[in-house]
Parts: structure tokens; C-alpha cells; sequence
């Protein structure tokens, strides 16, 4: 009768809670610590790509430092041979940072497609200098999407990842310490023909440092100013039973700073 069907979708689904939580690590969705970066050929967005486990630290990327404090240690960045690097941008040019992700998790009798959809924040660099100083300026939660399979039974819903991102530039390489804010999902389960909503918790803020812990790395290639072309970095999901990328663009606005 539909209620034992209601019944067993509710069990259903706290056991993929459990299991995408043991899917994806204590933390939720991260990242491998080491990425694959390329130029973008075009501004358009790159393929969707998933979200992978990052891994959350406490201290965030170095900013150009006050008077009196210690500078931080100049990160040791090998620039590929064919980008041409340009000056850091000055105190009011904006960037943009586009996000997508696509993630496929395959644990015990569950599938399940984690999908962002492509998204834009704002940056805005502040201070001159040897280092710029780069700052989230116009954030907008992006909505990602989650489906999947378990047993007979197949849900799919949807929720908000809400970005933000911190860094500087230096000799025109910028490097960022991205936070991807998960939202709660809301969704539906189906199991022969009975349906039930549910709600998942926010799986809360995870934070991508790059390979080194001074950030995702961008190079401003002469290239991709002037072509208005992006800078893409692809870091590989790290949980234990999945596979996919998450993805992030840099365009820069070289047509002069926001006053």
C-alpha cells in the first residue's frame, strides 16, 4: 500500500544521506590537490563540470600585507611556455570568475549526478603595488541540481552554492582561494509509484587553496586580454567513489578600472 511505499522512501533517503556523506568525505565535495589549468579558447562557458571535494583551511590566500606586518613568502609558480604574462591590473578593474561542476558518484546502491550550473562572480581588485589585493564584489548563488538512482526507487532536486573568492595578483598571476557555500536540497523520491519530498541540509562552505595552499592559480595571458578570452582551472573531484571536475574561468575587464 502507498504508505509502506512512503515509508520506504523516507528510509531510502536517510541512507543516501548517509551515503553521499560517505561519498564525498567528512567535508563534503573537494578537490585533488593537483589541477589542470589551460587557457580558455573563448569567452563562452566551459563545459559544465562537477563539484569536487575541496578541502577547508582556516587560514585564507595572502593579501598584500599592512605596515608593520611580516610579507608572506612569494608563492614559486612555473609559468607555462606560452603565456605571454601581463602587469597586474590596478586598484577598480573588476574580473569575473565562472563557475561549473559536474560530479558522478557511484557508492553501494546508489548513483548519483551532482550538477552546477554555469554561474558568474563578481572580483574587484583593490590596492596597487607588487601585489593587488582581489576581493569578492557582486556575489549571486549559482543553483546546482542532484539526481540519481537507489535501489528501485529515483530522485532528483535542487538547491543554491553560494561563491565567494579572495586573493592577489602578482608579476600577472593571480592566485584565489575560492569558497563554494552549498545550500540545502530539496527533492523528491520516487519508489514504485509513491513520491515523497524531502530536505537535505546544507552541506556548508568548502574551500579550495590550490596545490600549495596560496590559491587556485590564473595567469593574465596577453592572449586571453585580447581575445576576451578566460583562463580555466580544473581541479578533479577527490571522493573516494566518483569522478568529475570542477571548473572555474577568470576574465579580466581590461577596458579600465570601475570608478
Amino acid at each position: 500500500m502507498f504508505p509502506s511505499k512512503r515509508s520506504r522512501a523516507y528510509v531510502l533517503f536517510a541512507t543516501l544521506s548517509v551515503l553521499l556523506s560517505l561519498a564525498c568525505g567528512p567535508l563534503g565535495l573537494g578537490s585533488k590537490d593537483e589541477p589542470t589549468a589551460l587557457p580558455s579558447s573563448t569567452p563562452e562557458p566551459a563545459p559544465t563540470s562537477p563539484p569536487a571535494e575541496p578541502t577547508p583551511i582556516s587560514d585564507p590566500s595572502p593579501t598584500p600585507s599592512s605596515a608593520g606586518e611580516e610579507e608572506p613568502d612569494s608563492p614559486d609558480t612555473d609559468v607555462p611556455e606560452d603565456v605571454d604574462l601581463l602587469a597586474c591590473p590596478s586598484s577598480g578593474h573588476t574580473m569575473m570568475l565562472k563557475f561549473s561542476a559536474h560530479i558522478a558518484i557511484d557508492y553501494g546502491p546508489a548513483h548519483i549526478e551532482h550538477n552546477l550550473e554555469d554561474g558568474i562572480l563578481g572580483l574587484m581588485v583593490e590596492g596597487d603595488g607588487a601585489e593587488s589585493a582581489i576581493v569578492s564584489s557582486a556575489v549571486v548563488p549559482i543553483p546546482y541540481n542532484m539526481s540519481g538512482t537507489m535501489e528501485k526507487c529515483s530522485f532528483s532536486g535542487e538547491g543554491t552554492m553560494t561563491p565567494s573568492a579572495t586573493g592577489f595578483c602578482q608579476d600577472g598571476i593571480v592566485y584565489l582561494t575560492i569558497t563554494e557555500d552549498w545550500g540545502a536540497y530539496e527533492g523528491t523520491m520516487t519508489c514504485e509509484g509513491g513520491s515523497v519530498p524531502f530536505n537535505m541540509p546544507p552541506m556548508g562552505a568548502m574551500t579550495h587553496t590550490g596545490a600549495d595552499g596560496n590559491g587556485e592559480v590564473f595567469y593574465l595571458d596577453k592572449g586571453f586580454a585580447g581575445e576576451g578570452a578566460g583562463y580555466t582551472t580544473i581541479r578533479p573531484f577527490a571522493g573516494p567513489s566518483g569522478s568529475g571536475d570542477h571548473i572555474w574561468t577568470l576574465f579580466y575587464d581590461y577596458t579600465g578600472p570601475v570608478r
